[in-house]
């Protein structure tokens, strides 16, 4: 295998005021370098009849259902309609939309007219990567299908690459205006073609989704889509988003998607975690997209807390993606899995419990990062349900999973054009192997492989023995750097959940008992509740409690609960003299609670358990880490272009001449020579119009990954430091790009770093020499590539001052 060099780079940087001085940048580089099998879904218990059951419903009340059917099935439409119920078969999947009292959706199931019915619910948006840079690919050809509130399609950075725009309304409008269906209305989903027009009419959300995938910086050089050329197909779900609109949406892909060159489906929606149902209408779409070649991809969740993820997005068959930001910290909104899984997609028996043996990699948890934090993409007029309205053609700032789940998409379509041939299950292999580790405390069921690498899964791809063979491998070099970094191996898990049979609990008004088998050899337990809550918002009141009792009767452990997100969760240590194995009891209390069959926070409560034995020290590997092999030492030098004096001259206090503009300059290896020059720098411009002080390196004349620990070094001066430092926080910011042959950047790290000038927090008259310690997240860098330094100030602090 083609070695890259690591290297650390160092950099030192100069005056504040832009002086061309001595500075030296460390950064350090490294070279890039995982599958799980698909999952099947199979005919199994009835889910949705069970979920249906809990649905309340005066008698003769129409309700929303989705009728599902074997994968070889024909649609019996007239069975259906015989019963008495409004009837809309799917073109393509084996489903149906209905309609109909809770006695004949029913009894479509009783009679074996259909497999199972499922209730409409409705979906919850997850607002709340880096680029192509030097692959030379622009995701030109590939479709990229945006299932969301709809996209602006008049915004300059995406008018002329929406190549088909829909708006779906669905029956769930109704619902909304507190209308209901008449019965003789087919529950049918309007598609209405709106070609060159905005179909986010109410939320933005969708529009900047679509931006992110493949703005094309019309509007500015920023703006730019991870897949700038790619197709783009929008289907606005309904300002409501629900699963009626959705499979609507999913049907009229897999007619379309050969004729309009489909090959990727983002959504940035979902729920809160709960089991996985594989018989679930919204993942047998997904299977269905996936089986046709189609790369389906999901947010991962907004929620923040273990057991949160959202359901949608653990199916084997799609990508999951949670949110970091651009230094490779994972965001604190990000949903996870659990910690201690070790489950597979099994359909769910009658009894809603599964038991799992053995220790393996299980289904709960992102399968990458992207990010997620703070994007600007972007905005409409019409964006005031999610965002703020923006400028025609503006942008707007959003963070969440919702961010993410487009980087993904967009670098999929990146890999599509490098690769036609690549099956779904290869893209998120490709994704898998290749993403760069994450920084801080970021685990395994949190984060996924690591951070999406676009550089280094576009450069496998092109490798001239890329082959599944090529993936397996470093797939299973990759799972097994995930199995080695756990302290703990998973023994057995079991998995229940239920739906409260009251709409609210309180001092253990609802409460469940489960049994589990704990054998001898196990170490701690750990138990996790997901229950429904306002997490959406941050925000938990409500409390189901958990404990484990031993079969000697004596309580293991007991859960608090999360203050943020709806979940309570306990892990206790076993003192094997102090309990008796066998059968233990489960149980779970609701404390404080409330249920929305409407599922706007959802219905289900979902309980897992996990039993786990520690690892000895010699079994416990380490996951992915960054090494640096070398450093380099960039000095800042001549300005580019040359330098042009102010009209009446001025010199900086270090006695440089003082220049029009923010400094532009190059970095090198070598200090600066000649006489030095200055430019304006400060608040109002680093701030105010955000025109940094900025320095670039040559090009790199091999890839690399670039990364560790750095050092920045400024001389700082302000003549009127006194005045500043007394009425402003005196801060630097920083912004370290690569920049590609074409000019693509992508960020490396960014921060905001107080000023620490000889230990005091003040920038003083005469130069002083100030330093920065900070870290660069591990990034590939492709040759020809350059390093850019950006440098704002806050306050007013600069030597021209």
């Amino acid at each position: 295998m083609r070695r890259v060099h690591r290297l650390a780079v160092v950099v030192l940087a100069a005056l504040i005021a832009g002086t061309l001085g001595t500075a030296t940048a460390t950064v350090a580089v490294r070279r890039a370098s995982t599958s799980q099998p698909s999952a099947t879904p199979t005919t199994g218990p009835l889910q949705g009849l069970a979920t249906l059951a809990s649905v309340p419903a005066a008698a003769g009340e129409r309700l929303l259902g989705i009728a599902t059917f074997g994968p070889s099935t024909r649609v019996r439409g007239d069975a259906l309609a015989d019963l008495g119920l409004d009837v809309l078969p799917m073109r393509e999947l084996p489903l149906a939309l209905v309609s109909g009292t809770k006695a004949q959706l029913e009894a479509a199931v009783r009679k074996g007219v259909a497999l199972d019915v499922y209730p409409d619910e409705k979906l919850v948006l997850q607002p709340g990567v880096a680029q192509g840079v030097g692959t030379g690919l622009r995701g030109r050809g590939v479709g990229v299908a945006v299932v969301d509130t709809g996209i602006d399609a008049t915004h300059p950075d995406l008018a002329d690459h929406v190549t088909h725009n829909m708006k779906l309304v669905g029956p769930e409008i109704l619902d909304v205006l507190g209308g209901k269906h008449r019965p003789d209305e087919p529950p049918g989903t309007l598609v209405v073609p709106m070609d060159g027009m905005n179909s986010d009419t109410t939320s933005g959300h969708g529009t900047h989704v679509a931006g992110i995938v493949a703005g094309d910086a019309h509007t500015s050089p920023d703006q730019v889509g991870v897949a700038p050329d790619a197709d783009l197909i929008g289907y606005g779900t309904g300002d409501a988003i629900s699963i009626f609109t959705v499979l609507a949406a999913f049907d009229d892909i897999l007619v379309h998607h050969l004729e309009w060159g489909i090959r990727v489906v983002n959504n940035s929606w979902g729920q809160s975690g709960r089991l996985f149902d594989p018989n679930h209408p919204i993942n047998v779409a997904t299977r269905a997209l996936h089986d046709a070649g189609l790369v389906v991809v999901f947010s991962a969740g907004n929620d923040g807390a273990e057991g949160t993820i959202n359901p949608y997005s653990v199916a084997p068959w799609v990508i999951s993606a949670g949110s970091a930001n651009n230094d490779r910290d994972r965001s604190a909104f990000s949903s996870g899995g659990y910690e201690h899984d070790n489950s597979t997609a099994a359909p769910v028996p009658d009894d809603r419990h599964l038991r799992f043996d053995g220790d393996r990699i299980g289904i709960y948890h992102p399968d990458v990062s992207a990010p997620g934090t703070d994007i600007v993409s972007s905005g409409t007029p019409t964006g005031i349900g999610t965002l703020s309205p923006a400028l025609p053609g503006g942008t707007a700032t959003l963070s969440g999973t919702s961010m993410a789940a487009p980087h993904v998409s967009g670098v999929a379509a990146l890999l599509f054009e490098a690769r036609p041939s690549l099956t779904p299950d290869q893209v998120r292999q490709v994704l898998q192997v290749t993403a760069a580790p994450m920084r801080g405390e970021a685990e395994f069921f949190e984060s996924g492989y690591g951070f999406t690498d676009a550089a280094a899964a576009v450069a496998l791809v092109r490798r001239p023995d890329f082959s599944q063979a090529l993936l397996d491998r470093l797939q299973a070099a990759a799972d097994d750097r995930v199995l080695r970094a756990r302290s703990f191996s998973v023994r057995a898990s079991d998995l229940w959940a239920f739906s409260p049979e009251l709409p609210a609990t309180v001092s253990g008004l609802v409460s469940r008992e489960f049994a589990t088998e704990v054998a001898a050899g196990t170490d701690a337990v750990r138990a996790v509740v997901s229950y429904p809550s306002l997490a959406l918002v941050g925000i938990n009141p409500f409390d189901w409690q958990v404990s484990v009792t031993d079969a000697a009767g004596k309580v293991v452990g007991t859960s608090t609960p999360s203050a943020t997100a709806g979940v309570s969760t306990m892990f206790a240590e076993i003192d094997p003299a102090a309990v008796r194995y066998g059968t233990w009891k489960v149980t779970v209390t609701g404390v404080l609670g409330a249920a929305d069959t409407d599922a706007l926070i959802g219905n289900a409560v979902t309980v897992a358990v996990a039993q786990v034995a520690r690892r000895t020290a010699e079994a416990v590997g380490v996951g992915p880490r960054f090494v640096p092999e070398g450093s380099a030492t960039l000095h800042f030098q001549g300005q580019v272009p040359p330098a042009v004096p102010l009209p009446v001259p001025l010199s900086s206090p270090e006695g440089c001449v003082l220049t029009q503009g923010a400094v532009d300059a190059t970095m090198g290896g070598s200090p600066a020579a000649g006489t030095c020059t200055s430019g304006v720098v400060g608040w109002a411009l680093g701030y105010g119009l955000e025109i940094p002080a900025t320095f670039t390196s040559p090009a790199l004349p091999s890839p690399a990954v670039v990364g560790g620990p750095s050092n920045l070094r400024l001389w700082l001066a302000d003549p009127a430091a006194a005045v500043w430092t007394a009425a402003f926080a005196s801060r630097v910011g920083y912004v370290l790009d690569a920049v590609a042959p074409d000019g693509t950047a992508t960020s490396i790290a960014a921060g905001d770093m107080e000023r620490r000038i000889d230990g005091a927090d003040e920038v003083r008259a005469e130069p002083t020499r100030a330093d920065y310690a900070f870290t660069v997240s591990p990034s590939t860098v492709p040759v020809g590539s350059r390093l850019r330094l950006k440098l704002s100030f806050s306050g007013a602090t600069a030597s021209s001052t």
